[in-house]
């Protein structure tokens, strides 16, 4: 990977993890344009990235993985361009006010630099290694400001994120850890590359130091997050690595007997735990059927108006629309937001058009499947962004940044590129030259 492309991933990468939390930014300019749920400063860079690579960067040196998901990129940003447009019209609000609603879907334009830059096992070498390298500092930094927290009552870091804030106001805690459940995005999308360099030898990272690195990315998603969602594909992510290790033993049986064996006891363990730590907060459990009231809600105004639902309303303005606040029989106050919704929170701004660019993603998903070489580390990202449109959504912008890594990730993974090297997946490693 060349140094101008390390540096402004590196960039990026040091914007979504928000300084590691060192600074306060609550209250000042740098909240509102670069912050957990603000990504205008993430979206700048992106473009001048972009145009950098333009004019810097020559053609002939260019070699991009199989674009399977350009169709896609392209046409859910021209699908934004007519909710745009149609959300100035219909709600009668200024071109920049609508523009700074949704401004961060074009984030999504990052997938094409990163398909051209990723496009062999080395370069996603240095990339996956750069990125564990900011996933264990985060990690790490806040499994001691979380066990602190519980301790003493004393701050280590910043929480410039409203959710910790909230978090932190309402004291939860499980088994001795405060809940700053932030990074849970990021740490956990390092989980997922992490999880490629386990089973595929990956060129600059060793089998050690991933293995380290995802067991301390997984104590902060465990105890320090308590985000019920990345916990449980965190299992499933984990489970695919074992049992594919448990695989290269060629060992038919004693792959069955130790599925069976330990199966039971750990999905019972698990699901226990899981309902201890977490299920037992009422709070937390009411917001399971808010969740649920919230997806009801929004599809029910899929056709709000006519081919767009919501759009990009103004919060300020149309906050009834939006969140539908009211008091349920039971005397609560309920509220429900876009981000809370899973996939359904994209549809309730893009409406019937949101499904058009929903059905051309699922197509390419299944393309970029079938085609690839490597199937069982497709499994990989394919899990980050089918499990996460149940609860959370690869549109919102806390977590949009990610969608371009795992699309490029699946692109790479389906192309001839990835096939260039010796491998141990069963598959045929390169082609013999005639």
């Amino acid at each position: 990977m060349k140094r101008i492309d390390k540096f402004f991933l590196t960039i990026l990468l040091l914007l979504q993890v928000n300084f590691f939390d060192l600074v306060n930014i609550n209250g000042t300019v740098l909240a509102s344009i670069s912050s957990y749920s603000q990504k205008k400063l993430t979206l700048f860079v992106v473009l001048v990235y972009i145009l950098f690579r333009q004019f810097v960067v020559k053609r002939e040196e260019i070699v991009s993985s199989n674009c399977y998901f350009k169709v896609f990129v392209t046409v859910t940003l021209v699908s934004w361009l007519f909710v745009f447009i149609g959300t100035i019209f219909q709600f009668d609000q200024s071109l920049l006010s609508t523009f700074f609603i949704g401004y961060y879907f074009w984030i999504l334009l990052l997938y094409f630099p990163l398909s051209e830059i990723l496009n062999d096992w080395s370069r996603w070498g240095d990339f996956i290694k750069l990125y564990s390298i900011f996933s264990i500092v985060l990690s790490l930094s806040k499994i001691v400001a979380s066990f602190v927290l519980a301790k003493t009552g004393v701050q280590l870091l910043y929480l410039n994120s409203t959710s910790d804030q909230k978090a932190l106001l309402l004291g939860h805690t499980a088994l001795g850890f405060a809940r700053i459940p932030s990074s849970a995005d990021f740490i956990f999308i390092g989980e997922v590359l992490l999880a490629v360099s386990l089973v595929k030898k990956v060129p600059h990272v060793k089998t050690k130091y991933s293995i380290f690195v995802f067991f301390i990315n997984a104590g902060y998603l465990i105890f320090v997050s308590q985000t019920r969602g990345y916990i449980v594909l965190l299992f499933v992510l984990s489970c695919i690595v074992v049992l594919f290790n448990l695989k290269r033993t060629n060992n038919v049986a004693i792959i069955y007997f130790v599925v069976v064996l330990l199966s039971v006891p750990i999905i019972i363990g698990f699901y226990a735990t899981l309902a201890k730590l977490f299920y037992s907060d009422s709070s937390r459990s009411i917001s399971l059927d808010i969740r649920q009231s919230a997806i009801n809600y929004y599809l029910s105004n899929l056709g709000l108006n006519g081919w767009f639902s919501m759009g990009f309303a103004r919060d300020d303005i149309f906050g009834g629309l939006i969140h539908d606040t009211h008091i349920n029989g039971a005397g609560q106050i309920l509220s429900y937001n876009f981000d809370d919704s899973g996939v359904v929170g994209f549809l309730g701004r893009f409406g019937i058009v949101g499904v058009l660019d929903l059905l051309i993603g699922l197509i390419s998903i299944i393309i970029v499947y079938v085609k690839s070489r490597f199937k069982f580390l497709s499994l990989f990202p394919l899990l980050a962004i089918i499990g996460m449109s149940i609860s959370l959504s690869l549109f919102d912008p806390q977590r949009i940044f990610y969608f371009p890594i795992l699309m490029v990730l699946l692109d790479f993974l389906a192309s001839d590129r990835s096939t260039n090297a010796i491998n141990d997946l069963g598959t045929v490693a390169y082609k013999r030259r005639k």
